[in-house]
C-alpha cells in the first residue's frame, strides 16, 4: 500500500478557488488578522475574492517570514446565521502563527450554519501559489491553527486537513524538499462540542505521516462528525463514501460523552482513538469482504471503546496490525491495540484480524503486532476473532461473542492472573496458550470459560507457569471450562506443554510434578525454580506403543504393493 494520499486535489482546490461569503444581517462576527473588515462578513452583499486565510504569512521586502496571527468568530446572538463561501479556509496556515475560526450557536441545532464549497486546512503550511515545484523552500514553517463548533453550530466542508501538510502534497507531487527534517512541526486542533453541534464532510485527515506533524479532533457532550457522502459506485449501486485518516501516532480522535457520534464509511487509524463515556462511532454498509477499519500506527497506537452505552459499530472487516508500503515501496509496519472496557462494545459484522498483514493480502508481506484487550465486562462481537502469527488477546473479565481462531498468535488472560470468556467456539490451530497458577482458590489461577466446543491442534503451545505451588499434581480442566475438548490428529500434550517453576514452590529436587488433561499425562522432574524435565511415564506408552504398530501396517501396505 502507498501511504500517499488520495482524492487531495479536490480538498486543495480550495487553495486557488475565489470566494463568496453570505451571512444574515444580525450576525455578531469578529474578524481580526485577515485583512478582511467585518463589515465585508456582515453585509448581506459582501464579497470576498480569495478563499478565506486566517493567521497568514507575512514577507518583508528581503524576503523574511513573521508570524501574522488572526482569528474569526461567528456568533448567533440568538439568530439564525448562514455564512456560505464558493471556496474554502486555511486556518494557522503559516510560519509560528496562530489562526482561530470559531462558529458558536446559541443551543439551538443549526442556530449558526457554516458553508464550504471546498475544504478547510486546520494548522499547516501554505506555499506561495507562484511557487513551482523547484521553487519550493528547503526549510518549510508551520503555524497552528483551532477551529472550534459550538453550542448548536453546523458547519459544511469539501474535506478537512487538521495538522497535515496537504498543501505541500499538491504543490510538490509527493515529494518534499530536501531539508524538510528541519521542520519544527505544527498542529491543528478541530473540536466540535454540544449537542447538535455538527461537522459534515466527505475526508477527514489528521497528523501527517511523513513529517510527524500532529493534530486532534474532539467530538464532545452530544456533538456529531460526520465523514461520509452518499453516492453511485463505480459499479453503478447506490451507497456511501468517507475516509477518515490518523496519519500520525501523536495525534488524536476523541469522541466523549453521551449522544457524541463519529459517522464514516472507512478508517484507518494510525494515531489515537478514544470513544467513551456513551459515545458512538459507526461505519456505514460497505461492499462485501472491504475493510473498514485499520487499527496500527509505525509507533504502537491504541483505538479504545470505555464506559457504559460506548459504542463501534463496523459492518466488514476490521485489523488491528498491518503492513503496508510507503511511498518509496519500503516496508512499513503499523503495530496496534484495540482496547474494550467497563462495559463498553465493539461489534463487528466480519472478521477481526489480529497481528497480521491486514487487508493487502495480494502481498507476501510478513504481519505487524496487534492486540486485541478486553476487559472488565467490555464486550466484543464479531463473526470470528483470527489470533494471527503477531496477534496477542489478552484481558480480564471480558466477553467475546464470537468463535476464536488462534492461527499462530498468543492467548494470554489478565495482566497477571485472569479470566477469557467466549461465547463461540475456540479453535487453538498454532500459536501459544499462556496460564499462570498461584494458588487454587478461584481467582489465584488464568481460566478460559468457552460457551461451545475447544479443539487443540496439533502445532498448539501451552505455557504453564506456576507460583506458590503446594500439590504434585495439577490438571489443565481447572484452566478451561467449555461445553467439549476436541484433540485434533498429531496433538499431544507431553510435546505441546512447557511447564515454568516460578517462586514459593513445596516440592523438593527430584520429586515429580504431574499435569494431567483429558485423558493425557505428562510427568515433571522438579529441579529447583526452573523450566521442568519432562519425564516419559506409562500413562504414555499406550499411545506410543499404537502410534509404532500403525506406522508398521503402513509400511507393511507400501511393500505389499
Amino acid at each position: 500500500m502507498n501511504r500517499s494520499r488520495c482524492g487531495v486535489n479536490r480538498f486543495l482546490l480550495a487553495i486557488s478557488s475565489a470566494c463568496l461569503f453570505q451571512t444574515g444581517a444580525h450576525a455578531n462576527i469578529t474578524v481580526e488578522g485577515t485583512g478582511v473588515s467585518p463589515s465585508d462578513l456582515s453585509d448581506r452583499a459582501g464579497f470576498l475574492s480569495e478563499f478565506l486565510q486566517i493567521g497568514l504569512r507575512d514577507v518583508d521586502s528581503g524576503g523574511e517570514y513573521s508570524p501574522a496571527n488572526g482569528s474569526v468568530t461567528v456568533d448567533a446572538e440568538g439568530v439564525v446565521t448562514e455564512l456560505w463561501s464558493e471556496g474554502g479556509m486555511a486556518v494557522g496556515w503559516a510560519p509560528n502563527s496562530i489562526g482561530s475560526f470559531n462558529a458558536i450557536g446559541d443551543g439551538t441545532p443549526g442556530s449558526v450554519k457554516v458553508n464550504f464549497n471546498y475544504g478547510i486546512g486546520i494548522g499547516g503550511d501554505l506555499p506561495d501559489l507562484a511557487w513551482d515545484e523547484d521553487d519550493l523552500p528547503d526549510v518549510v514553517y508551520g503555524g497552528m491553527g483551532i477551529v472550534n463548533v459550538l453550542n448548536g453550530a453546523q458547519m459544511n466542508a469539501n474535506g478537512v486537513s487538521v495538522g497535515t501538510r496537504q498543501a505541500l502534497l499538491f504543490f510538490a507531487s509527493s515529494s518534499f524538499p530536501k531539508s524538510v527534517d528541519n521542520n519544527p512541526g505544527f498542529d491543528g486542533i478541530l473540536t466540535i462540542d454540544g449537542e447538535g453541534s455538527e461537522l459534515n464532510t466527505d475526508l477527514l485527515y489528521v497528523g501527517d505521516y511523513w513529517q510527524a506533524f500532529s493534530g486532534q479532533v474532539n467530538v464532545l457532550n452530544g456533538a456529531s462528525l460526520n465523514v461520509f457522502d452518499e453516492r453511485t459506485l463505480y459499479d453503478g449501486t447506490p451507497g456511501f463514501s468517507g475516509y477518515i485518516e490518523l496519519e500520525n501516532p501523536n495525534s488524536e480522535l476523541n469522541v466523549i460523552g453521551p449522544g457524541s457520534r463519529v459517522v464514516t464509511q472507512s478508517m484507518t487509524a494510525s494515531g489515537n482513538v478514544l470513544v467513551d463515556a456513551g459515545a458512538e462511532f459507526n461505519f456505514l454498509p460497505s461492499r462485501e469482504g472491504e475493510h473498514q477499519l485499520i487499527i496500527g500506527g509505525f509507533q504502537p497506537t491504541e483505538f479504545r471503546v470505555r464506559g457504559s452505552g460506548s459504542r463501534v459499530s463496523v459492518h466488514e472487516q476490521t485489523y488491528v496490525g498491518w503492513t503496508g508500503l510507503d511511498a518509496d515501496d519500503s516496508l512499513v509496519f503499523e503495530e496496534g491495540t484495540l482496547v474494550v472496557e467497563e462495559l463498553g462494545l465493539f461489534e463487528s459484522q466480519g472478521d477481526i484480524i489480529v497481528g497480521g498483514r491486514g487487508p493487502y493480502t495480494e502481498y507476501p508481506f510478513p504481519g505487524s503486532r496487534g492486540t486485541l484487550e478486553v476487559n472488565d465486562f467490555g464486550i466484543v462481537v464479531a463473526d470470528t476473532v483470527r489470533i494471527e502469527e503477531l496477534g496477542v488477546l489478552t484481558g480480564n473479565n471480558g466477553l467475546i461473542i464470537a468463535d476464536v481462531s488462534l492461527e499462530g498468535g498468543t492467548i494470554a488472560p489478565g495482566a497477571s492472573v485472569g479470566s477469557t470468556n467466549i461465547l463461540g467456539d475456540l479453535v487453538l490451530d498454532a500459536g501459544m496458550i499462556e496460564l499462570e497458577y498461584f494458588g487454587q482458590n478461584w481467582g489465584e489461577y488464568d481460566t478460559i470459560n468457552v460457551l461451545g466446543d475447544v479443539l487443540f491442534g496439533s502445532d498448539l503451545q501451552i505455557s504453564l507457569s506456576l507460583h506458590d505451588l503446594d500439590i504434585p499434581e495439577i490438571s489443565l480442566e481447572g484452566f478451561f471450562n467449555a461445553n467439549s475438548f476436541t484433540m485434533m490428529p498429531g496433538f499431544d500434550l507431553a510435546s505441546a506443554l512447557d511447564v515454568d517453576f516460578g517462586q514459593n514452590i513445596g516440592l523438593r529436587d527430584g520429586d515429580i510434578f504431574t499435569v494431567s488433561f483429558q485423558g493425557y499425562e505428562s510427568e515433571y522432574v522438579y529441579r529447583g525454580s526452573a523450566r521442568a524435565v519432562p519425564e516419559l511415564n506409562a500413562a504414555g506408552l499406550p499411545m506410543v506403543l499404537a502410534l509404532l504398530v500403525s506406522l508398521m501396517c503402513m509400511l507393511r501396505e507400501r511393500r505389499a504393493v
